[in-house]
Protein backbone atom coordinates (compact mmCIF):
# COMPACT_ATOMS: atom_id res chain seq x y z
CA UNK A 1 0.00 0.00 0.00
CA UNK A 2 1.56 3.23 -1.34
CA UNK A 3 1.72 6.29 1.73
CA UNK A 4 -1.14 8.00 -0.43
CA UNK A 5 -3.42 5.79 0.12
CA UNK A 6 -2.20 4.71 3.78
CA UNK A 7 -3.10 8.62 4.99
CA UNK A 8 -6.20 8.26 2.86
CA UNK A 9 -7.14 5.28 4.81
CA UNK A 10 -5.90 7.05 8.31
CA UNK A 11 -7.71 9.85 6.86
CA UNK A 12 -11.63 7.91 6.65
CA UNK A 13 -10.70 6.02 10.33
CA UNK A 14 -10.40 9.62 11.38
CA UNK A 15 -13.86 10.60 9.64
CA UNK A 16 -15.56 7.68 10.70
CA UNK A 17 -13.83 8.20 14.24
CA UNK A 18 -16.91 10.15 16.97
CA UNK A 19 -16.09 13.61 18.10
CA UNK A 20 -15.83 14.64 21.86
CA UNK A 21 -18.50 17.41 22.24
CA UNK A 22 -19.85 17.28 25.67
CA UNK A 23 -17.66 16.56 27.73
CA UNK A 24 -18.33 14.53 30.91
CA UNK A 25 -18.37 18.01 33.25
CA UNK A 26 -20.86 19.49 30.87
CA UNK A 27 -23.03 16.68 31.02
CA UNK A 28 -23.60 16.76 34.46
CA UNK A 29 -23.94 21.02 34.63
CA UNK A 30 -26.23 20.38 32.01
CA UNK A 31 -28.60 17.67 33.41
CA UNK A 32 -28.45 18.88 36.64
CA UNK A 33 -29.73 21.98 35.18
CA UNK A 34 -32.39 20.54 33.37
CA UNK A 35 -33.48 18.37 36.55
CA UNK A 36 -33.71 20.94 39.28
CA UNK A 37 -35.28 23.97 36.89
CA UNK A 38 -38.10 21.50 35.92
CA UNK A 39 -39.04 21.03 39.92
CA UNK A 40 -38.83 24.25 40.37
CA UNK A 41 -41.35 24.81 37.78
CA UNK A 42 -43.32 22.16 38.56
CA UNK A 43 -43.40 22.67 42.68
CA UNK A 44 -43.87 26.69 41.58
CA UNK A 45 -47.29 25.74 39.90
CA UNK A 46 -48.15 24.11 42.66
CA UNK A 47 -47.26 27.25 45.54
CA UNK A 48 -49.18 29.97 43.54
CA UNK A 49 -52.08 29.47 44.40
CA UNK A 50 -53.73 32.35 46.42
CA UNK A 51 -53.24 35.24 44.83
CA UNK A 52 -54.43 36.40 41.19
CA UNK A 53 -50.87 34.46 39.43
CA UNK A 54 -52.88 31.66 39.50
CA UNK A 55 -51.28 29.31 37.05
CA UNK A 56 -52.26 25.29 38.09
CA UNK A 57 -55.36 23.70 37.93
CA UNK A 58 -56.74 23.02 41.73
CA UNK A 59 -56.14 19.41 41.67
CA UNK A 60 -53.33 19.83 40.50
CA UNK A 61 -52.13 22.12 43.33
CA UNK A 62 -53.98 19.40 45.50
CA UNK A 63 -51.97 16.51 44.59
CA UNK A 64 -48.59 18.69 44.68
CA UNK A 65 -49.07 19.95 48.15
CA UNK A 66 -50.80 16.75 49.46
CA UNK A 67 -47.30 14.74 48.00
CA UNK A 68 -44.97 16.92 49.91
CA UNK A 69 -47.21 17.18 53.36
CA UNK A 70 -48.79 20.43 52.83
CA UNK A 71 -48.09 23.97 51.20
CA UNK A 72 -45.22 25.62 53.85
CA UNK A 73 -43.58 22.38 53.77
CA UNK A 74 -43.31 22.20 49.67
CA UNK A 75 -42.54 26.15 49.63
CA UNK A 76 -39.88 25.25 51.76
CA UNK A 77 -38.41 22.70 49.70
CA UNK A 78 -38.76 24.98 46.79
CA UNK A 79 -36.72 27.77 48.48
CA UNK A 80 -33.92 25.18 48.97
CA UNK A 81 -33.94 23.65 45.73
CA UNK A 82 -34.25 26.72 44.04
CA UNK A 83 -30.63 28.22 46.42
CA UNK A 84 -28.79 24.76 45.75
CA UNK A 85 -29.53 25.09 41.84
CA UNK A 86 -28.57 28.91 41.96
CA UNK A 87 -25.66 27.93 43.75
CA UNK A 88 -24.11 25.31 42.31
CA UNK A 89 -24.77 27.30 38.38
CA UNK A 90 -23.34 30.26 39.83
CA UNK A 91 -20.42 28.72 41.11
CA UNK A 92 -19.55 26.35 38.50
CA UNK A 93 -20.06 29.40 35.89
CA UNK A 94 -18.06 31.92 37.75
CA UNK A 95 -15.18 29.80 39.10
CA UNK A 96 -15.26 27.61 35.56
CA UNK A 97 -13.16 24.80 37.58
CA UNK A 98 -13.17 22.95 33.89
CA UNK A 99 -12.87 25.55 31.70
CA UNK A 100 -16.75 25.26 30.34
CA UNK A 101 -17.84 29.00 30.89
CA UNK A 102 -15.78 31.16 28.88
CA UNK A 103 -16.26 28.29 26.36
CA UNK A 104 -19.80 29.03 26.70
CA UNK A 105 -19.44 32.54 25.95
CA UNK A 106 -17.58 32.31 23.37
CA UNK A 107 -20.48 29.77 21.58
CA UNK A 108 -22.83 32.35 21.89
CA UNK A 109 -21.43 35.18 20.39
CA UNK A 110 -23.69 36.03 17.07
CA UNK A 111 -22.19 35.77 13.44
CA UNK A 112 -23.37 37.10 10.57
CA UNK A 113 -24.43 33.49 9.48
CA UNK A 114 -27.39 33.40 12.58
CA UNK A 115 -29.80 35.46 10.87
CA UNK A 116 -29.46 33.46 7.53
CA UNK A 117 -29.70 30.23 9.58
CA UNK A 118 -33.20 31.57 11.13
CA UNK A 119 -34.38 32.06 7.53
CA UNK A 120 -33.25 29.11 5.92
CA UNK A 121 -34.23 26.89 9.43
CA UNK A 122 -37.62 26.30 8.04
CA UNK A 123 -37.44 25.68 4.35
CA UNK A 124 -34.79 23.01 5.42
CA UNK A 125 -37.88 21.42 7.73
CA UNK A 126 -39.62 21.04 4.49
CA UNK A 127 -36.63 20.38 2.24
CA UNK A 128 -33.91 18.02 4.33
CA UNK A 129 -31.25 19.18 0.89
CA UNK A 130 -31.62 22.52 1.31
CA UNK A 131 -28.10 23.59 2.37
CA UNK A 132 -27.58 25.71 6.04
CA UNK A 133 -25.47 28.29 6.38
CA UNK A 134 -21.97 27.62 8.13
CA UNK A 135 -22.10 27.02 11.98
CA UNK A 136 -20.34 27.13 15.42
CA UNK A 137 -20.72 24.72 18.35
CA UNK A 138 -24.46 25.88 18.45
CA UNK A 139 -26.60 26.73 15.69
CA UNK A 140 -28.62 30.17 16.10
CA UNK A 141 -31.33 28.32 17.47
CA UNK A 142 -29.30 27.46 20.14
CA UNK A 143 -27.44 30.36 21.24
CA UNK A 144 -30.59 32.10 21.48
CA UNK A 145 -32.58 29.78 24.28
CA UNK A 146 -28.13 29.73 25.46
CA UNK A 147 -28.83 33.13 25.80
CA UNK A 148 -32.47 33.62 27.24
CA UNK A 149 -31.15 31.37 29.91
CA UNK A 150 -28.56 32.71 30.75
CA UNK A 151 -30.10 36.08 31.58
CA UNK A 152 -33.19 34.12 32.64
CA UNK A 153 -31.12 32.17 35.31
CA UNK A 154 -30.15 35.91 36.66
CA UNK A 155 -33.54 37.21 36.96
CA UNK A 156 -35.56 34.25 38.03
CA UNK A 157 -32.40 33.81 41.03
CA UNK A 158 -32.12 38.01 42.01
CA UNK A 159 -35.92 38.16 41.94
CA UNK A 160 -36.31 34.87 44.18
CA UNK A 161 -33.71 35.87 46.85
CA UNK A 162 -35.10 38.99 47.04
CA UNK A 163 -38.94 37.44 47.74
CA UNK A 164 -36.93 34.40 50.04
CA UNK A 165 -35.46 37.17 52.42
CA UNK A 166 -38.64 39.16 52.69
CA UNK A 167 -38.16 42.35 50.44
CA UNK A 168 -41.84 44.19 51.18
CA UNK A 169 -45.10 43.58 50.81
CA UNK A 170 -47.67 45.45 48.87
CA UNK A 171 -46.63 46.77 45.08
CA UNK A 172 -42.87 45.51 45.63
CA UNK A 173 -43.82 42.29 46.27
CA UNK A 174 -46.88 41.80 43.42
CA UNK A 175 -43.90 43.43 40.92
CA UNK A 176 -41.00 40.41 42.11
CA UNK A 177 -43.45 37.77 41.99
CA UNK A 178 -44.86 39.46 38.57
CA UNK A 179 -41.30 39.46 37.51
CA UNK A 180 -40.14 36.03 39.05
CA UNK A 181 -43.36 34.47 36.44
CA UNK A 182 -42.34 36.11 33.43
CA UNK A 183 -38.88 34.66 33.55
CA UNK A 184 -39.76 31.46 34.05
CA UNK A 185 -42.30 31.49 31.77
CA UNK A 186 -40.22 32.86 28.99
CA UNK A 187 -37.46 30.40 29.66
CA UNK A 188 -39.95 27.41 29.65
CA UNK A 189 -41.18 28.49 26.69
CA UNK A 190 -37.89 28.37 24.80
CA UNK A 191 -37.09 24.93 26.66
CA UNK A 192 -40.31 23.61 25.14
CA UNK A 193 -39.20 24.75 21.77
CA UNK A 194 -35.45 23.27 22.64
CA UNK A 195 -36.75 20.21 23.70
CA UNK A 196 -38.94 19.50 20.84
CA UNK A 197 -36.42 20.40 18.21
CA UNK A 198 -33.74 18.12 20.00
CA UNK A 199 -35.87 15.02 21.11
CA UNK A 200 -38.79 15.21 18.29
CA UNK A 201 -37.13 16.25 14.98
CA UNK A 202 -35.08 13.33 13.61
CA UNK A 203 -32.31 15.57 12.01
CA UNK A 204 -32.03 16.82 15.08
CA UNK A 205 -31.41 13.42 17.32
CA UNK A 206 -27.57 13.16 17.55
CA UNK A 207 -27.41 16.26 18.98
CA UNK A 208 -29.73 15.10 22.20
CA UNK A 209 -27.39 12.00 21.79
CA UNK A 210 -24.34 13.66 22.31
CA UNK A 211 -25.42 15.46 25.28
CA UNK A 212 -25.60 12.27 27.01
CA UNK A 213 -23.01 10.42 25.27
CA UNK A 214 -20.45 12.87 25.21
CA UNK A 215 -19.89 11.77 21.22
CA UNK A 216 -20.98 13.14 18.34
CA UNK A 217 -20.98 11.96 14.29
CA UNK A 218 -18.77 13.66 12.52
CA UNK A 219 -20.80 13.95 9.37
CA UNK A 220 -24.03 15.40 11.29
CA UNK A 221 -21.47 18.16 12.95
CA UNK A 222 -19.80 18.57 9.34
CA UNK A 223 -23.69 19.20 7.51
CA UNK A 224 -24.65 20.92 11.00
CA UNK A 225 -21.90 22.92 12.71
CA UNK A 226 -19.54 23.28 9.69
CA UNK A 227 -17.64 25.71 11.52
CA UNK A 228 -16.79 24.43 14.54
CA UNK A 229 -16.09 20.74 12.46
CA UNK A 230 -13.30 22.94 10.48
CA UNK A 231 -11.55 24.14 13.76
CA UNK A 232 -11.50 20.47 15.12
CA UNK A 233 -11.36 17.86 13.10
CA UNK A 234 -9.70 15.53 14.43
CA UNK A 235 -10.74 14.76 18.09
CA UNK A 236 -13.49 17.31 18.58
CA UNK A 237 -12.96 19.82 21.73
CA UNK A 238 -12.00 17.25 25.00
CA UNK A 239 -11.29 19.59 28.25
CA UNK A 240 -7.85 20.92 28.19
CA UNK A 241 -5.85 21.63 32.05
CA UNK A 242 -4.77 24.79 30.84
CA UNK A 243 -8.54 25.59 30.43
CA UNK A 244 -9.52 25.60 34.25
CA UNK A 245 -10.90 28.63 35.69
CA UNK A 246 -10.21 30.17 32.42
CA UNK A 247 -13.22 32.94 33.10
CA UNK A 248 -11.56 33.99 36.47
CA UNK A 249 -8.22 34.37 34.83
CA UNK A 250 -9.62 36.30 31.58
CA UNK A 251 -11.20 38.53 34.40
CA UNK A 252 -8.39 38.95 36.56
CA UNK A 253 -6.51 39.50 33.48
CA UNK A 254 -8.70 42.06 31.99
CA UNK A 255 -8.76 44.27 35.19
CA UNK A 256 -5.37 44.04 35.88
CA UNK A 257 -4.33 45.60 32.45
CA UNK A 258 -7.04 48.16 33.28
CA UNK A 259 -5.57 48.86 36.59
CA UNK A 260 -2.04 49.23 35.10
CA UNK A 261 -3.56 51.71 32.40
CA UNK A 262 -4.94 53.92 35.33
CA UNK A 263 -1.79 54.32 37.36
CA UNK A 264 0.60 54.67 34.56
CA UNK A 265 -2.08 57.22 32.98
CA UNK A 266 -1.83 60.83 34.45
CA UNK A 267 -4.75 61.77 36.82
CA UNK A 268 -6.69 64.76 36.01
CA UNK A 269 -6.70 67.60 38.36
CA UNK A 270 -9.12 67.68 41.00
CA UNK A 271 -12.33 69.53 40.46
CA UNK A 272 -12.81 72.86 42.57
CA UNK A 273 -14.31 72.53 46.33
CA UNK A 274 -16.37 75.73 45.47
CA UNK A 275 -18.27 73.74 42.44
CA UNK A 276 -18.22 70.65 44.33
CA UNK A 277 -19.89 72.61 47.23
CA UNK A 278 -22.67 73.89 44.93
CA UNK A 279 -23.70 70.54 43.31
CA UNK A 280 -23.24 68.89 47.35
CA UNK A 281 -26.46 71.66 48.08
CA UNK A 282 -28.22 71.04 44.24
CA UNK A 283 -28.11 67.14 45.34
CA UNK A 284 -30.12 67.99 48.98
CA UNK A 285 -32.48 70.66 47.33
CA UNK A 286 -33.29 67.62 44.79
CA UNK A 287 -33.62 65.21 47.40
CA UNK A 288 -36.23 66.80 48.93
CA UNK A 289 -38.01 67.79 45.41
CA UNK A 290 -38.27 64.09 44.76
CA UNK A 291 -37.72 62.24 48.13
CA UNK A 292 -39.20 64.60 50.26
CA UNK A 293 -35.90 64.15 52.60
CA UNK A 294 -32.71 64.84 52.12
CA UNK A 295 -29.36 62.68 51.99
CA UNK A 296 -28.16 60.35 54.44
CA UNK A 297 -26.23 57.19 55.41
CA UNK A 298 -25.71 55.99 58.90
CA UNK A 299 -29.42 54.70 58.92
CA UNK A 300 -27.96 52.36 56.13
CA UNK A 301 -25.77 51.03 58.94
CA UNK A 302 -28.06 50.61 61.34
CA UNK A 303 -30.00 48.76 59.74
CA UNK A 304 -27.02 46.53 58.14
CA UNK A 305 -26.39 45.75 61.64
CA UNK A 306 -29.67 45.09 62.92
CA UNK A 307 -29.87 42.78 60.59
CA UNK A 308 -26.74 41.29 61.15
CA UNK A 309 -27.12 41.17 64.34
CA UNK A 310 -30.29 39.10 63.75
CA UNK A 311 -29.00 36.28 62.05
CA UNK A 312 -27.47 34.82 64.98
CA UNK A 313 -29.78 36.71 67.64
CA UNK A 314 -32.90 37.21 66.55
CA UNK A 315 -35.30 37.16 69.79
CA UNK A 316 -32.26 39.77 71.07
CA UNK A 317 -32.61 41.91 68.36
CA UNK A 318 -36.66 41.97 67.93
CA UNK A 319 -36.81 42.62 71.75
CA UNK A 320 -34.60 46.19 71.55
CA UNK A 321 -36.58 49.12 71.87
CA UNK A 322 -34.34 50.87 69.11
CA UNK A 323 -33.25 48.02 66.57
CA UNK A 324 -36.19 45.94 66.97
CA UNK A 325 -39.01 47.87 65.03
CA UNK A 326 -35.95 48.21 62.08
CA UNK A 327 -36.25 44.82 61.38
CA UNK A 328 -40.85 44.89 60.45
CA UNK A 329 -39.61 47.80 57.96
CA UNK A 330 -37.45 45.30 55.63
CA UNK A 331 -34.35 46.30 54.13
CA UNK A 332 -34.02 46.15 50.58
CA UNK A 333 -37.06 48.36 50.47
CA UNK A 334 -35.00 50.79 52.30
CA UNK A 335 -34.25 53.72 50.43
CA UNK A 336 -30.88 54.77 51.88
CA UNK A 337 -29.90 51.14 51.08
CA UNK A 338 -29.86 51.70 47.25
CA UNK A 339 -28.59 55.34 47.93
CA UNK A 340 -25.64 53.77 49.85
CA UNK A 341 -24.85 51.46 47.24
CA UNK A 342 -25.23 54.72 44.59
CA UNK A 343 -22.61 56.69 46.68
CA UNK A 344 -20.41 53.41 46.35
CA UNK A 345 -21.00 52.85 42.89
CA UNK A 346 -20.77 56.79 41.56
CA UNK A 347 -17.54 57.54 43.82
CA UNK A 348 -15.85 54.51 41.98
CA UNK A 349 -17.20 55.56 38.42
CA UNK A 350 -15.90 59.11 39.04
CA UNK A 351 -12.52 58.00 40.72
CA UNK A 352 -12.17 55.67 37.54
CA UNK A 353 -13.24 58.37 34.98
CA UNK A 354 -10.60 60.60 36.75
CA UNK A 355 -7.82 58.21 36.66
CA UNK A 356 -7.33 58.26 40.53
CA UNK A 357 -7.42 55.01 41.47
CA UNK A 358 -4.93 53.07 43.20
CA UNK A 359 -4.19 50.62 45.81
CA UNK A 360 -2.62 51.32 49.14
CA UNK A 361 -2.71 52.47 52.45
CA UNK A 362 -2.52 56.78 52.56
CA UNK A 363 -0.62 57.77 55.85
CA UNK A 364 2.30 59.63 56.83
CA UNK A 365 5.88 58.45 57.10
CA UNK A 366 5.75 58.95 60.76
CA UNK A 367 3.79 55.88 61.15
CA UNK A 368 3.26 52.48 60.71
CA UNK A 369 0.44 50.75 58.13
CA UNK A 370 -0.27 48.57 61.09
CA UNK A 371 -1.18 52.16 63.37
CA UNK A 372 -2.58 53.83 60.84
CA UNK A 373 -5.34 51.22 60.54
CA UNK A 374 -5.90 50.94 63.79
CA UNK A 375 -6.56 54.78 64.03
CA UNK A 376 -8.64 54.20 60.93
CA UNK A 377 -10.66 51.74 62.81
CA UNK A 378 -11.26 53.82 65.97
CA UNK A 379 -11.94 56.62 64.00
CA UNK A 380 -14.49 54.70 62.59
CA UNK A 381 -15.87 53.00 65.35
CA UNK A 382 -16.26 56.62 67.08
CA UNK A 383 -18.01 58.19 64.11
CA UNK A 384 -20.36 55.11 64.32
CA UNK A 385 -21.52 55.62 68.30
CA UNK A 386 -21.59 59.55 67.52
CA UNK A 387 -23.88 59.49 64.67
CA UNK A 388 -26.33 57.57 67.04
CA UNK A 389 -25.80 60.04 69.84
CA UNK A 390 -26.86 62.91 67.21
CA UNK A 391 -29.03 60.89 65.47
CA UNK A 392 -27.40 61.52 62.02
CA UNK A 393 -24.13 61.93 60.05
CA UNK A 394 -22.84 64.59 58.64
CA UNK A 395 -24.42 64.25 55.06
CA UNK A 396 -28.31 64.15 58.00
CA UNK A 397 -27.46 66.88 59.44
CA UNK A 398 -26.55 69.34 56.16
CA UNK A 399 -30.23 68.28 55.09
CA UNK A 400 -31.80 69.28 58.37
CA UNK A 401 -29.17 72.29 58.61
CA UNK A 402 -30.80 73.19 54.99
CA UNK A 403 -34.05 73.48 57.00
CA UNK A 404 -32.54 75.98 59.48
CA UNK A 405 -32.19 73.08 62.52
CA UNK A 406 -30.43 74.98 64.90
CA UNK A 407 -28.98 71.67 66.41
CA UNK A 408 -27.52 70.74 62.75
CA UNK A 409 -25.98 74.14 62.98
CA UNK A 410 -24.14 73.87 66.02
CA UNK A 411 -23.60 69.75 64.77
CA UNK A 412 -21.96 70.99 61.46
CA UNK A 413 -19.83 74.02 63.55
CA UNK A 414 -18.76 71.37 65.96
CA UNK A 415 -17.80 69.15 63.10
CA UNK A 416 -15.58 71.62 61.18
CA UNK A 417 -13.94 72.91 64.69
CA UNK A 418 -13.35 69.67 65.70
CA UNK A 419 -11.93 68.62 62.76
CA UNK A 420 -9.25 71.47 62.58
CA UNK A 421 -7.92 71.01 66.11
CA UNK A 422 -7.56 67.13 65.49
CA UNK A 423 -5.55 68.46 62.00
CA UNK A 424 -3.38 70.73 63.82
CA UNK A 425 -3.01 68.09 66.81
CA UNK A 426 -1.87 65.35 64.19
CA UNK A 427 0.00 66.91 61.85
CA UNK A 428 3.63 65.87 61.95
CA UNK A 429 2.44 62.34 62.42
CA UNK A 430 1.61 62.67 58.49
CA UNK A 431 4.67 64.57 57.43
Amino acid sequence: MSETQLSEKQSDEQSDKPLVKHPVQQRVVHWFNAASFLFLWLSGIAIISNSGYQIGPRWYIDAVNGLFGGATNLLHIHVYVGILWLSVMVLSFLLDPHGLSLRFLRDLVPTRNDVAWFKVRPKAELDPSTPLPDQGAYNAGQKAFGIVVLVGVFVIGASGILMWIGTGGGSLGRSLVLIHLIAVGVVISFFFVHFAMAALITAERPALVSMVTGDIDPEYVEHHHAEWYRDHPVEGEPLQADQRFALPRTIYGSVTRMMLRINNSKPQLLGSPYLTGIGLGLTVLFGFVLLGHGPGASGFFSRLGAYGLATVAPDHVASNAYWGPVLDKGFWSYWLTWAVGGIALGGFLSALLARRINFGIDKGSLISNSTRLAIALGGGMAVGFATRITRGCTSHHLSEAALLSLGSWVFLGAVFVGGFATAFMFKKVWR
